[in-house]
């Protein structure tokens, strides 16, 4: 059985995803329409999600911000309507 929080994510993250593909897929130029995965973020959610032998690797807020607003200060209109890790790789959609 799935559990309520696990569908409160997944509903969200699916609307997110959809949003971007219509406002990506309907604009006419002159904004970039793109989706970033911020990683695991050290939060209360991502603390829920990921199970004890990973917490290693998850990374704190202020981290995953910089990065991320380093790879938005690279993105170029080749980037439009994509989606992208923390570290500026693609995710197929």
């Amino acid at each position: 059985m799935v559990e309520t929080f696990s569908l409160n994510y997944l509903a969200t993250a699916a609307v997110l995803n959809m949003l971007n593909t219509v406002l990506w897929s309907t604009s006419s130029g002159g904004i970039l329409v793109m989706a970033i995965h911020p990683g695991w973020v050290k939060t209360g959610m991502g603390g829920l999600l990921m199970s004890n032998g990973g917490r290693e690797k998850m990374t704190w807020t202020e981290d995953s911000a910089k990065v991320m607003l380093n790879v938005m200060s690279t993105l170029t209109e080749k980037h439009n309507g994509s989606l992208l890790d923390w570290e500026g790789n693609g995710i197929p959609w």
